[in-house]
């Protein structure tokens, strides 16, 4: 079934983004990363999804081996996703690797990015060009997440927070949130975050702060999106902090303050939130809310990179082909641009192109160059269409 479809993202600081999806059912917020391999998830929400019959020990696989921002390596778990919904696509059996750190970054990776077929990043939304095909080889244009919570858990879960627990408020906030066991109502999720939040519980004051920015069920306020966001950083919460060092960076309810939003960026960037890392990296090379300083701007995009950031890779790659902040080094830079490259990052791609065009850092290829430029000018990129266009090629 051939479509298009249109799905707004949330641009963080230095030129990554976020994207709304249901995982199972459960609606989650990733960071948009093409360089990553599995989707991955932090222990804080496999938890919640394994309580609340999200996911399930049928649906373990085993142990992996992974590499954190820090360089040291350290066992996850494997899990299969049912489903993962983004906007009206639904993709089926999705391989997830789950880490032992709480507050890691979600990471829309290969094993669903690879399943969506053809798309582009036309300003801050993703477009979806075509249907896909899942493991089963069935046409999942358009349907619904499967959703696992029953109605008796649903009774349980509202029976604890009409008694003041107040994880269970904050899980009944979520299944109105999404529609979970219950229709979907906005007003009802911001009454339960709210009581939630008010008894100090981060993850509902960030939840909450989404509500306000997004103005579902509360009236839009960057103002009070802002307050429930500080109030969850303030507990060192670092997607709270990545929120609320977004809201300073771009003067959202609050005068633009680079000092502020790099503040909190480093503290959540420290806590190896990926986007964070990049952002924090973003500011030191740009000056913005600190001293200009590339080598600490290297160092933070390497961190982002080396979490499977395909931006951070790909702005990796551009220093070491012009020697910034490190020595110059075409192989390197072929090397961080083929691995943003083959996760779909279109400049990366035609970087790549040009590369194997003039034999700068890698082998001289035609054939390879025509691939990676085709790569790009498919997804938009104007400058791989101007070099296909005045060598005759086709896209």
């Amino acid at each position: 079934m051939q479509a298009q479809e249109r799905i707004k993202m949330i641009r963080g600081a230095g030129g990554t983004y976020t994207i709304p999806c249901e995982v199972n059912g459960l609606k989650l917020t990733f960071i948009f990363d093409t360089g990553a391999s599995d989707v991955s998830l932090s222990s804080t929400e496999a938890s919640f999804m394994l309580k609340n019959g999200y996911i399930s020990e049928d649906d373990y696989i085993g142990t992996e081996n992974y590499q954190i921002a820090n360089g040291n390596v350290t066992e996850g778990f494997v899990f299969n996703l049912k489903s993962i919904k983004i906007g009206n696509t639904v993709i089926r059996n999705v391989r997830a690797c789950v880490t032992n750190e709480t507050n890691a970054p979600l990471l829309l990776g290969q094993s669903v990015l690879s399943k969506l077929g053809s798309y582009t990043i036309d300003g801050d939304y993703l477009v979806l060009n075509t249907s896909y095909t899942n493991s089963n080889g069935n046409d999942s244009g358009s349907m619904a997440a499967e959703i696992n919570l029953s109605d008796e858990d649903f009774q349980t879960i509202k029976n604890k927070a009409e008694q003041g627990d107040v994880a269970a408020q904050f899980d009944l906030g979520v299944c109105y949130d999404n529609g979970y066991a219950v229709p979907q109502n906005y007003e009802e999720a911001a009454k339960w975050y709210r009581k939630a939040a008010e008894q100090g519980y981060a993850d509902a004051q960030n939840n909450l702060g989404n509500l306000y920015y997004n103005g579902k069920g509360v009236p839009q306020s960057y103002t009070e999106s802002l307050k429930w966001y500080r109030m969850a950083a303030e507990q060192n919460d670092a997607n709270g902090q990545q929120n609320l060092a977004t809201h300073y960076f771009f003067g959202e309810g609050v005068e633009q303050n680079y000092t502020e939003a790099v503040k909190w960026l480093r503290l959540a960037a420290e806590q190896g939130q990926a986007l964070a890392q990049e952002n924090l990296g973003f500011c030191y090379l740009n000056g913005s809310g600190v001293a200009q300083d590339v080598t600490e701007a290297v160092r933070w995009y390497r961190l982002a990179a080396e979490q499977g950031l395909a931006h951070a890779q790909y702005c990796l790659g551009n220093f070491y082909e012009n020697g910034t902040g490190v020595p110059q080094s075409d192989a390197e830079a072929a090397n961080w641009y083929k691995l943003a490259a083959e996760q779909g990052n279109a400049d990366a791609q035609n970087n790549l192109g040009n590369f194997y065009y003039n034999g700068k850092g890698v082998p001289q290829n035609y054939e390879e160059a025509l691939k990676w430029l085709r790569m790009a000018a498919r997804q938009g990129q104007a400058d791989a269409k101007t070099a296909l266009d005045s060598l005759g090629e086709a896209y």
